[in-house]
């Protein structure tokens, strides 16, 4: 028995002198915090909070020194852990109004929307939370709006980025076709200059056939002239001869009768 009192004894001094240097770690906390010493504040309250996880002003005030720092995110895990304290409907009003302000800082005005409603439904007299959770609301309608603008502007640079690819690719196709039609435009081209150049060697050989002929011709013609010729030398010869002949013939003749 000696043993166990001895033992509950040693605990409840333990837990005692845990008590008051968290009690005193908060006061040195809250005196920073009012001197705007919010790292020094931040650290005593976290220390309070290893010797008491559960104190309610631990939690609170740390939460608030973070938010001093714009630490949203963190004040905003600071408030969230007082909602599983048991604590009062006014301490939880004030939780629920600083995590909605947190929120609102970090503009997920939705959820801040929320955390002002459950303040209000904890302490419905509190005319501060009912103000924020109708600028809250504000904010999220200028949210969502602000953000269907930009929704609607990437939809329309993308239609705009799309129907430049698709005029890109159209230009490409058109220029495609403008270089295969000039190409065939050449390729036919150079079809009809050398169909033209075969013509003209064809109306050379053709006029070079010609002339040829023509001189044959004329050759020819030449020739027959030349034959013609020949033939009245001859036809002359043979009358000369024939003349010639003649006189012979008639002189032998005379000379036949002297004879007689």
């Amino acid at each position: 028995m000696k043993t166990i009192n001895i033992l509950i004894i040693l605990l409840l001094s333990t837990a005692i002198t845990q008590g008051q240097n968290a009690h005193s770690l908060l006061r040195q906390g809250d005196k920073n915090y009012k001197n705007k010493e919010y790292a020094d504040a931040e650290l005593n309250y976290r220390k309070a909070l290893e010797e008491d996880q559960m104190n309610f002003k631990g939690n609170f005030n740390l939460g608030n020194t973070l938010y001093q720092q714009e630490k949203y995110k963190e004040a905003i895990k600071s408030f969230e852990n007082l909602e599983s304290l048991n604590i009062s409907d006014k301490e939880k009003s004030e939780a629920f109004h600083n995590l909605g302000n947190a929120y609102l800082k970090a503009k997920e005005y939705q959820k801040a929307a929320k955390a002002y409603k459950k303040a209000l439904l904890h302490n419905p007299s509190d005319d501060d939370s009912r103000y924020n959770y109708v600028y809250a609301r504000k904010k999220l309608q200028q949210q969502q709006q602000q953000q269907q603008k930009q929704d609607k502007n990437k939809q329309n640079k993308d239609k705009e980025k799309q129907q430049d690819q698709q005029n890109k690719k159209d230009q490409n196709k058109k220029s495609e076709k403008n270089k295969k039609n000039n190409k065939d435009e050449q390729q036919q081209q150079n079809k009809e200059d050398q169909q033209k150049g075969q013509e003209k060697n064809k109306s050379k050989e053709d006029q070079d056939k010609n002339k040829s002929r023509k001189g044959e011709q004329d050759k020819k013609e030449l020739s027959e002239e030349q034959a013609r010729r020949m033939m009245k030398a001859l036809e002359n010869d043979q009358k000369e001869m024939m003349k010639k002949m003649l006189k012979k013939k008639e002189a032998k003749a005379k000379e036949i009768e002297k004879d007689w």
